[in-house]
């Protein structure tokens, strides 16, 4: 496999888990909309790589979700229980993609009928999303196209920056049926580290209609200057729909403005103020030729009209816009009494009548203005003028109600807002434009200077205070460092992937290093017994010190390196919960805690399979339907608790719900239909010996087999793999009340820390995690109940066994010279049990080695492990030789 694959393996894992993560949150928060961003950028990354690669299946069905995201983040459709399956369907198909990829080792899939009709019905029902949820809004609520086509603020960017000529070849081609939109593109400043290229995405547009770039802010000096640093704007009339137009850029609609370009939108007159041209017989004539239907009586007052204006003036740009539309669209009254209007405002007639159909009439007063809160009051003016009536004409108009409020006040003009309420919901009641429109031409404006007085004031209460000196200072005394690379400024990655193949064999390396260590005890003490060279047998000592602290601290760095959250595991816990309890009609809240507690790689990776039959058994078993914890006065939904923790040397794992708990009478009875107790044994047995039979082989509580239980693999899988890891479980259940599981886990797995045991003249290991203590125990303390010897130590009583009987050698245990016993004290669970030894030795940390071939059938034993001085050293499993 190459390294490219392999990387988008390893990374289209990680965004695979994301996603689902992600999902999962957005049921709990459909309405978060930088959720919703961040989901749809994962699934457009995860498409993007997997067009590096020949996945065709997997770039058909991420295009679908990206799509259907698209859709629930432009708020088209609504985000669902049911959407959320269907994504999370296609993440599964997905991963399944990825395995095949990884077991075939190659950067394309073969062709397979099966797999491509998958990932069309996949798609299709990803889609079907779409269009089933689009029809059903589409008889409510406009589409969003249709909102950014009649978007005012189209108007006033067009008036402001594109040429008049363009205007009109865009109106041009909209008659004649040719779809033209605006486009203003602000690439990201980091753009060109995501791959993207702005230049290759506005070349593969049609020939624009008007093009400008320019920089959004001023460039700096040359030596300054970051070349890798976006900080281009691109702005276009392009001759191609709106639809068209957002898929085109679907990839970065967070970096684009588009809109639908109407003819009204476009003819928007501009040029220079009125010089007195007689204008005011002209819109006499045009308004009685208007009303009258005589197209060619105003067609030629315009134009003479047109004669005698300079082609710069706002009254000619009207009158060229009037024949244009005469031309084209004669029947189209309102934008030709739009025009007329202009032109009376433009030479500065006014009227009552004009004020109230046209209430822009404010506009070139306030266009004298230099502030901007004088270009806000003409804004909403222009806004008013508008004669369509939009669904959202309420909002519209309350929004315009806040922004003149808001600008009056500003300027100190609070006289100016009265009436501006009663106008507001007089145009609210009749749905119209006309009376909000009337009031604000009905007011009184200071002239041009007056408000550039007022304007100069400042606000009450609104001074800034001036800058700290040291502030200043430090802006002044920035020092400027030329002939820089921008790479220069960047520091190296804080983490880097590594190859699991490639720590362990640190740890093999690190483990034959603490094999070699070991050895120098035994040359000193060969040094010195053997040959007799004191002095050198006290400098090797002195080494292997030295020796023993670097390997101490080498191994604890790789340890650390092994480490990792236990997040790893419980990340996949959200979704088998949800669909979990969905599959069984439950309501379960589900809480983590902890995640961020370490542990050996190995160690979190065995918890896996364990803890998921725990959840599941927690979800069948202990947590109740809705409706029976409503009876027992509960909520309705329970409550499961995954937390970790650490503690000493270990990590601990609960697991606890607020379900039916465990009873242990059910259990007692069941164990005994199944015949793993008999007779004697059910009525001896207490609560608690009750509850952990749970953990034998082949026992289930399951009424009826299924897909989650009832199938004679119960929780001894579970304390099978504990146990495999040098871990113990503890189970507390109260009935009525609920469960609790509580796993203890050592925090590695790599390097083992033992007893050394002496037993038939042959060493062993015991693991120290086991070992409860160690002691010398007398003959005469020893006692035999029943078949069964046993001893008294510390006020409890402690069965006992020899170790030569448990490995079958036919000799008996050796007693040292006081005729005492040497006594290891393993801890088997809740329980505890002597082993009669021959003698105890050092402890050693060893790196423990599975037993291969045949000798792996061997239960009794852990492993194996080199020793210092060559030997080998078999480590005991003493739960197995039991």
């Amino acid at each position: 496999m190459n390294p490219l694959l392999d990387q988008f393996i390893s990374e289209s894992r990680d965004t695979i888990q994301s996603i689902g993560e992600r999902l999962l949150q957005l049921e709990n928060a459909p309405a978060d909309h930088e959720l919703m961003n961040e989901l749809f950028r994962l699934v457009h990354t995860l498409k993007g790589n997997s067009g590096l690669f020949d996945f065709p299946e997997m770039t058909r069905v991420l295009h679908g979700a990206e799509d259907l995201m698209d859709a629930v983040r432009d708020s088209r459709i609504g985000y669902s229980q049911s959407l959320a399956d269907q994504l999370l369907e296609a993440m599964d198909f997905i991963s399944a993609l990825l395995d095949e990829i990884l077991d075939g080792g190659d950067a394309s899939l073969p062709a397979d009928t099966e797999r491509t009709a998958a990932a069309m019905v996949l798609t299709d029902s990803l889609r079907q999303l779409i269009t089933a949820q689009a029809t059903q809004e589409d008889t409510a609520t406009p589409a969003p196209e249709t909102l950014l086509a009649r978007d005012p603020a189209m108007a006033s960017c067009a008036e402001a920056q594109i040429p008049e000529a363009a205007r009109m070849e865009a109106y041009r081609q909209i008659i004649q049926g040719q779809a033209c939109s605006w486009m203003s593109y602000q690439p990201e400043e980091d753009c060109f580290f995501k791959g993207e290229d702005p230049f290759y995405q506005i070349t593969q547009l049609p020939a624009p209609l008007w093009r400008r770039v320019t920089a959004r802010e001023p460039w700096p000096a040359p030596e300054t200057l970051d070349a890798y640093r976006c900080l281009l704007h691109f702005e276009s009339i392009v001759p191609m729909d709106l639809q068209g137009l957002t898929g085109h850029f679907r990839y970065i609609p967070d970096q684009v403005q588009l809109s639908s370009l109407s003819p009204a939108a476009l003819a928007i007159p501009t040029g220079d103020a009125h010089d007195s041209i007689p204008a005011a017989e002209y819109l006499q004539t045009a308004t009685e030729h208007l009303q009258s239907g005589d197209h060619e009586g105003l067609i030629q007052a315009s134009r003479l009209l047109l004669e005698l204006s300079s082609p710069k003036l706002r009254v000619a740009s009207a009158l060229r816009w009037l024949l244009l539309v005469m031309e084209t669209r004669p029947d189209d009254v309102p934008l030709q009494q739009q025009l007329l209007d202009d032109i009376r405002h433009g030479a500065g007639i006014d009227t009552d009548a004009a004020n109230a159909a046209a209430p822009s009439s404010l506009a070139p007063n306030m266009r004298d203005m230099s502030d901007p809160i004088a270009g806000i009051i003409a804004t909403q003016a222009e806004i008013l003028a508008l004669t369509d009536v939009p669904p959202w004409l309420p909002g519209r108009l309350r929004a315009i109600a806040a922004s003149l409020r808001a600008a009056f006040t500003h300027v100190g003009q609070l006289t100016l807002i009265e009436g501006l309420d009663e106008a507001l919901q007089a145009a609210l009641e009749r749905n119209q434009s006309t009376p909000l429109a009337r009031w604000l031409a009905d007011q009184a404006l200071p002239s041009a200077a007056e408000a550039n007085t007022v304007l100069a004031a400042p606000p009450i209460a609104a001074t800034v205070p001036p800058a700290a000196p040291s502030d200043t200072a430090t802006s002044a005394g920035e020092t400027r460092k030329f002939g820089r690379r921008m790479e220069d400024a960047h520091a190296g990655p804080s983490a880097i992937k590594v190859d699991q193949a490639k720590i362990d064999r640190l740890m093999n390396l690190i483990g034959e290093m603490i094999v070699a260590k070991n050895a120098l005890p035994y040359l000193a003490a060969r040094a010195e017994n053997v040959f007799g060279v004191r002095e050198l047998s006290r400098e090797i000592r002195g080494q292997y010190s030295t020796l023993n602290r670097i390997a101490d601290e080498m191994q604890d760095a790789i340890m650390q390196v092994r480490l990792l959250p236990v997040s790893f595991v419980f990340q996949r816990f959200p979704r088998l919960v949800r669909d979990t309890a969905h599959k069984l009609g439950k309501e379960v809240r589900l809480i983590l805690e902890g995640e961020e507690t370490e542990a050996d790689k190995n160690v979190i990776e065995s918890l896996a399979d364990p803890l998921v039959h725990i959840i599941r058994n927690s979800l069948d078993h202990g947590l109740e339907t809705p409706e029976e914890r409503r009876a027992a006065g509960k909520p309705a939904a329970g409550r499961l608790t995954i937390r970790a923790r650490s503690e000493s040397d270990r990590v601990v794992i609960e697991i606890a719900d607020d379900g039916r708990g465990i009873d242990p009478t059910v259990i007692r009875r069941k164990a005994y239909e199944k015949g793993i107790i008999d007779e004697q044994t059910l009525e001896r047995l207490t609560d608690q010996e009750a509850l952990n039979l749970i953990f034998a082989p082949g026992f289930s509580t399951a009424g009826q087999v299924s897909d989650l239980s009832g199938r004679g693999v119960g929780m001894d899988v579970v304390r099978t793999a504990v146990a495999r890891v040098n871990g113990s479980i503890d189970l507390k259940s109260q009935p009525g009340e609920g469960t609790r599981l509580r796993l203890s886990l050592p925090l590695s797995m790599a390097v083992t820390n033992v007893m050394v045991i002496v037993s038939a003249g042959q060493r062993f290991g015991v693991a120290m995690d086991a070992v409860a203590e160690t002691v010398q125990i007398a003959q005469t303390n020893i006692q035999r109940i029943k078949h069964q010897t046993a001893t008294v130590l510390r006020d409890r009583v402690v069965p006992l066994v020899t170790l030569n009987d448990l490995l079958g050698l036919d000799e008996a245990q050796v007693p040292n010279e006081d005729g005492e016993l040497a006594v290891v004290v393993v801890r088997i669970e809740n329980d505890f049990l002597g082993i009669i030894v021959d003698d105890c030795r050092e402890t050693v940390d060893i790196i423990l080695k599975p037993l291969a071939g045949f000798l792996g059938n061997l239960q009794g034993y852990a492993g194996s492990a080199l020793l210092g001085d060559g030997s080998v050293l078999l480590v005991l499993n003493p739960r197995e030789l039991l």
